[in-house]
């Protein structure tokens, strides 16, 4: 692509007059530049690594020392907004089927997709990390986004993929995270799925035109409770009347929250958080740090424990190195 029809592109201005007039690709990662590369530096400090690698053209987001005149240099007010821009112009080249997605339908269509599926792209809430997307376009392409708003940016024409509602039938909770229930003429047994979720699922189900291993629900992280016996160990699968749940996304919060205190009326719940958060019948404790939610547990007595704001590979983490003997409250 020629320099100045990028920078007209991501509304730059050229900082000197390079003897480069074209890049061959876009990179964000100063590692991964190759030859002819343009770079967008978000890491300032990764410049002289990009230039090292060959990068024909910087894009920076203040003004910057030129360190090579050759090099074409590209200053824009807000590099995430540029970046928005090139994929924009890219994306309008093809024509792709978007949709917005929540949380649990993204993640449980990342699930199922097989190599059948390679007409399905994810685009990530990370700006950035939706160039190396752009090198495997293709035509009729479909494309699913968790951020409604970065969608609109870079392809306005998307549609809602959670817009319909499926009325179950012969619904049978076996807990709060297996289920079994019909749909039309589909019997599903003693799904690893809560019922919290089935609308979710049975979209994406039938997106996939019924063609999905109902197995690798086992797989699936959200919602999905760590079991923790008397001693603080981990423990298998229901095996406990002890569980934990951990959500890094506080917007399915209050709805996971609920549905636990409708469905589990008789047992004790407590939330554990980095801010204060007031849910009515729930007591919130307030930690920072992930050896506190281990003593917070160890010390308050609870039959769920939902944890926010933490990473749930660090708790189980947390939990797999636990050789406590000294039992739970």
């Amino acid at each position: 692509m020629q320099i100045s029809s990028l920078t007209d592109i991501i509304q730059g201005e050229l900082l000197n007059s390079p003897a480069i007039t074209s890049v061959y690709n876009i990179k964000s990662r100063a590692q991964k530049v190759s030859e002819g590369d343009l770079f967008f530096a978000l890491c300032p400090e990764d410049i002289p690594t990009a230039l090292k690698n060959g990068a024909f053209a910087i894009v920076v987001e203040n003004d910057h020392k030129v360190l090579d005149n050759e090099v074409a240099w590209i200053k824009v007010d807000d590099l995430n907004k540029a970046i928005i821009r090139y994929i924009r112009y890219v994306l309008s080249q093809f024509e792709l089927q978007a949709f917005y997605s929540n949380q649990i339908s993204y993640e449980m269509l990342k699930l199922f997709k097989t190599s059948h599926h390679n007409h399905i792209k994810f685009i990530s809430n990370n700006v950035s990390q939706n160039i190396k997307l752009l090198n495997i376009l293709e035509n009729h392409d479909t494309l699913f986004c968790m951020d409604q708003t970065l969608l609109d940016a870079i392809y306005p024409k998307n549609e809602n993929f959670n817009d319909r509602n499926f009325v179950i039938n012969n619904l049978i909770e076996h807990s709060l995270f297996e289920t079994s229930f019909s749909y039309l003429n589909d019997f599903f047994s003693k799904l690893r799925i809560s019922s919290l979720y089935l609308n979710e699922f049975l979209k994406v189900y039938y997106f996939f035109n019924k063609s999905v291993d109902l197995n690798r629900l086992k797989k699936f992280e959200l919602f999905k409770p760590i079991f923790i016996d008397k001693y603080f160990n981990m423990t298998e699968y229901g095996r406990s009347d002890k569980f934990i749940l951990v959500q890094e996304d506080e917007s399915q919060l209050h709805k996971e929250i609920y549905y636990i205190k409708e469905k589990y009326k008789y047992a004790k719940t407590i939330l554990i958080s980095k801010e204060e958060m007031t849910i009515d019948g729930i007591t919130n404790f307030v930690v920072q740090e992930l050896d506190e939610i281990y003593k917070t547990l160890q010390y308050n007595s609870f039959n769920a424990a939902y944890i926010v704001g933490f990473q749930k590979k660090h708790v189980e983490l947390l939990f797999s190195n636990n050789n406590s003997t000294q039992p739970l409250l």
